[in-house]
């Protein structure tokens, strides 16, 4: 990745550091095959002052990218903002903006800067009956691949965190728990000393870089860099409550991750992160299962990582214990209407995935020949 480290140099550094890094990058790239993760940052590269003065045709290309980028966002906003507006006008408590949305409200202010695939929200669970009838009214349909997914469930609510929706192709984020692992004790600290947005609410800044760093550690198909500039924009204020984060970490059983994060920003970015701080995190010991749930999160197999996740959360620590409720842990993740279905899902995931394979294997004999 020392292509795509030079480019991240040049969006947040300054002066001479950030010029170098932009001038390494251009020499190693074609104007015409920027890769799509790289091209997610050039907006910030066209915003860093220390590179106005440059005038090759790549950073010609990024003031283009920003622009697209500010008219894509604008155009996402619009969309979602009159729903919840009504949804707080129907009675909703507080709607907690999350992740790209928060960063660009609050922390770049410039809906240019920052590429939104979707607009997430966090709201209190007990609101949810609320928010279906009026996403469905207002023609939002639930395109998650969740069939039969019941947000009046609670065994539903406690294996997922979110559920998304789309309409005129504007997709939104529906959270109900700040992040995927679905930590209770840190949702109700996020809900409560979330920072007023005008209408709207955004998490402070220490909620924000746990969830942050948590989120983009994880493995992805598109490798999901652009969480290294929203962290280390974070890091620049000094509000961070560095002792709320190790608690939060400690609570949500993630000092794992989010201390490798931190560590990496530290050794390729000289992040400003106080010692003390990933000492403390370091120092916590982590279990099996957090140490399984880590592993599998940074590889392709996300489901191994949840499996982790639930074990966890409902205090499945002994093996024995695992094994015992693994039933229930398929039961809920394939939205079977009874236990008594389990054997019969798992014979029919054991055939697709033999079937896929061999039929991998067909292929793949077949191109040779």
């Amino acid at each position: 990745m020392p292509n795509k480290m030079d480019l991240l140099r040049a969006c947040f550094l300054s002066e001479r550091p950030a010029q170098e890094a932009w001038k390494r990058w251009t020499q190693s790239t074609d104007i015409e095959n920027i890769d799509p993760v790289c091209h997610r940052l050039l907006p910030l590269i066209f915003r860093n002052p220390s590179l106005q003065d440059c005038e090759d045709p790549i950073f010609l290309k990024c003031k283009g990218v920003y622009r697209q980028t500010w008219t894509a966002n604008q155009v996402r906003w619009r969309a979602v903002r009159p729903l919840l507006e009504q949804l707080l006008d129907a009675g909703m408590d507080k709607i907690i903006l999350l992740k790209g949305m928060a960063m660009i409200l609050h922390y770049y202010q410039d809906f240019g800067m920052r590429v939104l695939g979707d607009i997430d929200i966090l709201v209190k669970r007990d609101q949810l009956p609320l928010i279906g009838p009026i996403l469905s009214t207002s023609g939002w349909k639930q395109s998650s691949p969740r069939p039969r997914f019941d947000l009046n469930n609670p065994e539903h609510l406690n294996r997922w965190h979110s559920l998304n929706f789309q309409r005129s192709g504007v997709d939104i984020d529906l959270h109900w728990s700040f992040i995927e692992e679905n930590c209770r004790e840190l949702d109700d600290a996020v809900l409560k000393d979330a920072l007023p947005s005008g209408r709207f609410y955004i998490p402070n800044l220490t909620d924000l870089l746990l969830q942050t760093c948590v989120h983009g550690i994880k493995y992805s198909p598109v490798p999901l860099i652009r969480w290294i500039p929203d962290a280390m924009i974070i890091l620049k204020r000094s509000e961070i409550d560095w002792d709320r984060l190790v608690e939060l970490g400690k609570k949500a059983r993630l000092c794992l991750p989010l201390s490798s994060a931190l560590q990496f920003l530290v050794d390729e970015f000289n992040a400003p992160i106080p010692k003390n701080a990933l000492h403390r995190l370091k120092e916590v010991s982590p279990s099996r299962l957090e140490r399984l749930e880590y592993k599998y999160n940074l590889i392709e197999n996300g489901n191994i990582a949840a499996a982790c996740r639930y074990c966890l959360n409902r205090g499945y620590h002994t093996l024995s214990r695992q094994v015992l409720h693994l039933h229930k842990y398929v039961q809920v993740t394939a939205r079977l209407p009874s236990a008594w279905l389990v054997p019969f899902f798992a014979l029919y995931w054991l055939f697709k995935r033999l079937h896929t394979h061999f039929l991998g294997k067909r292929n793949g004999n077949a191109s040779r020949s």
